[in-house]
């Protein structure tokens, strides 16, 4: 196994135990490293400091696979798959719909499952989980039994490691629409054609909290894709439920979505730029009493931070024109960028314009299927705030 080097000045950063070495943190690599090699990492002093992977082509040169020399082995590999399944198994009675490996926080860097009716999909997004594919696909098979595996990986994330992209059916037969039962709630989830994995399970117990919230109120969702936040809180009791989205596909999902939970009645659907939308609710003088704003990420690198803050106040801003009396609002940032300090400071700057006040009520964040860890900060990529208006 081929060693590479620390610099010095990496050393301090590195006492935190991080997930990931950048290759301005290393020296010289040797000319012979392939992607996605093992390799011993070593301080100037060479003294042994951890096993990873290494991908000279890209900005995260290495990333972290133990901070011990025990070699990671197929059986090491199938082991942490095995780990990971066995830590969701109290929330799979719950739901058939779950994370089950969740990349650098299952120790399994550049590889997420998602479980939907034991159809799994899958993102291979590294070239060191490259590959193990043949291997991850045995174990998966052997260690679930699943009905199908489609390949979700992320383009993107494939391109900056110097990869194709991989997407499409490995194995089985996937159907058009798969069930998905959430709490008492059913969704159609289009694994061939839907965004991300299939589903936003990451925000799983942040529907359920503002459900319970809903009881004989009006709700907003905004951003909605399935409609997920918005059927949970008319399950709930709630009066009835506005949908926006710009994807037509999205609202589609959320017609279908409303009949499987036989709420036809109750919710009413508007393709259209969410921003342009909430103008026109302004205009024509409606209110509501729980506005969720769940949208895309606005900042995906730091650069992007300020842009990101602009579009959130003029959200917030809208959201509280739209609300009534002792309405509840709901904001959620799904960029490492966009945190919680920003949402409150963001929502701080809307609350000065609008002359409104604003109570914080909770803080969400990702569900326990989506592990953040303390030595990787990106991995705590989603938060929340919920308000209560008070004017």
């Amino acid at each position: 196994m081929q060693k590479v080097t620390l610099k010095k000045s990496a050393l301090p950063a590195f006492r935190t135990l991080p997930a990931w070495i950048y290759g301005s943190q290393l020296e010289s690599l040797p000319s012979s490293l392939e992607q996605g090699e093992l390799v011993h990492l070593y301080s100037p002093k060479q003294e042994f400091l951890a096993l990873g992977y290494i991908n000279p082509k890209s900005q995260i040169a290495l990333r972290i696979l133990s901070f011990t020399q025990k070699s990671f082995t197929p059986e090491e590999l199938k082991k942490r798959l095995q780990k990971a399944i066995l830590k969701r198994e109290s929330l799979l009675l719950k739901t058939n719909g779950a994370r089950l490996i969740h990349s650098e926080s299952d120790e399994l860097p550049g590889l997420i499952v998602d479980s939907y009716a034991n159809h799994l999909s899958l993102q291979i997004n590294t070239a060191g989980m490259e590959r193990f594919r043949p291997l991850i696909l045995e174990s998966l098979k052997e260690l679930l039994s699943p009905l199908s595996i489609i390949d979700k990986s992320d383009e993107k994330s494939r391109q900056l490691e110097g990869l194709e992209s991989s997407n499409g059916v490995i194995f089985g037969e996937v159907p058009q629409e798969i069930l998905l039962q959430e709490e008492g709630a059913r969704f159609g989830i289009n694994l061939l054609e839907g965004q991300k994995t299939g589903y936003y399970l990451d925000q799983r117990q942040n529907r359920l909290l503002l459900a319970e919230m809903a009881k004989g109120r009006r709700v907003l969702d905004l951003f909605c894709n399935g409609g997920g936040f918005g059927i949970h809180a008319l399950l709930k009791g709630a009066k009835e439920a506005l949908f926006i989205d710009s994807s037509e596909m999205a609202c589609e999902q959320v017609k279908k979505n409303l009949s499987l939970n036989q709420l036809e009645n109750k919710g009413r659907i508007i393709s259209a730029n969410v921003f342009d939308e909430l103008k026109r609710l302004r205009e024509r003088e409606e209110k509501f009493d729980l506005i969720i704003l769940d949208p895309p990420s606005f900042a995906k690198t730091k650069e992007q931070q300020k842009g990101a803050m602009n579009g959130w106040k003029y959200l917030i801003i809208g959201a509280i024109k739209v609300a009534a009396p002792k309405a509840r609002i709901a904001l959620y940032s799904c960029s490492y960028h966009m945190g919680l300090n920003e949402l409150a400071q963001v929502a701080l700057e809307a609350s000065r314009d609008s002359y409104t006040r604003l109570q914080i009520l909770q803080y969400h964040l990702q569900d326990i299927d989506h592990p953040a860890i303390l030595n990787m900060p990106h991995s705590l990529y989603l938060r929340g705030i919920v308000f209560e208006v008070l004017k």
